[in-house]
């Protein structure tokens, strides 16, 4: 098995500042992959002061995987800096680009849960819909012609659950269709677009309340069936050495389905199945 099947690729990961945009670039550069890591938070300047993580911690983490990150600070609300990262790749990269990881979300401290729309504030639910939705659409706008150029490649949409308020439920919603109509005009092009699903994450955000930490998670019910964030950059890895991703191009992938076709194992060795857990919390018989 090659243990860097992704030996000079390029990819560019947004939002890999912390948790699953993170592990997604330290597993694409550990299979090899050269990662550019977007985002805002950098040292000296935090978006949000309760998460102090950092790009130039990410982009470590990437070189102990004896990978190589490049670090790029982009507010990708703004048109002209997500315009000037591509361009960078380009001359960078002999104007190669493999794969863009769609994963910008900063919505949690806009989304005001178990409130009707007309409740909800206005000003905070548009900020959301600009920073689920129209990042990904200005990224897409700028990547592709990069990945139109050699005919190959793939865009991943990092998707999770499309229940709760108006706006939270129209961004998730958005960025599914973003996708499939997205395929449908590209796969002339050899070129894939796909929406990635995790299960319930022990990301640092997934753990907020219930006080468990990596070492001690498993104490708690509330986290049973959990995966931590490397199990779908597992999974991503996997997908993109098998060579399938245009066949699956206009569809939706789990981490879940990826570990039982392609033998992932979490970073504990386990295999998490976040659906079946569901299920059995509910008194679902599990076939």
């Amino acid at each position: 098995m090659d243990i860097r099947p992704l030996t000079g690729q390029v990819a560019v990961v947004t939002g890999a500042t912390r948790s699953l945009g993170r592990a997604m670039a330290i597993e694409l550069g550990g299979a090899g992959a050269t990662v550019y890591c977007t985002g805002r938070s950098v040292n000296g300047v935090l978006m949000n002061p309760e998460r102090t993580e950092t790009l130039e911690e990410t982009v470590q983490m990437v070189a102990e995987r004896g990978g190589n990150a490049i670090l790029v600070r982009v507010d990708h609300t703004r048109p002209d800096e997500v315009k000037q990262l591509f361009e960078q790749v380009a001359r960078e990269q002999a104007g190669r680009l493999d794969l863009l990881v769609n994963n910008v979300w900063s919505g949690d401290d806009v989304t005001e849960w178990q409130k009707t729309f007309w409740e909800h504030s206005l000003e905070k639910g548009l900020q959301l819909l600009e920073r689920g939705v129209n990042t990904h659409l200005i990224a897409a706008h700028y990547a592709v012609p990069l990945l139109l150029a050699r005919k190959t490649g793939a865009i991943v949409f990092t998707h999770d659950g499309e229940n709760g308020p108006i706006y939270y439920n129209l961004a998730k919603n958005a960025v599914k269709r973003m996708m499939v109509q997205m395929a449908e005009e590209l796969r002339p092009h050899g070129v894939a677009a796909l929406t990635f699903t995790s299960g319930y994450m022990r990301g640092h955000a997934a753990r907020y309340g219930f006080d468990a930490a990596e070492t001690s998670w498993r104490d708690n019910h509330d986290l049973a069936g959990s995966e931590t964030p490397f199990y779908s950059g597992r999974g991503l890895v996997a997908l993109l050495a098998s060579q399938t991703v245009l066949e699956r191009s206009g569809s939706n992938v789990s981490s879940a389905h990826l570990a039982r076709q392609f033998d992932i194992r979490d970073v504990d060795g386990s295999q998490p199945y976040w659906g079946e857990e569901w299920e059995k919390s509910q008194g679902i018989a599990v076939s």
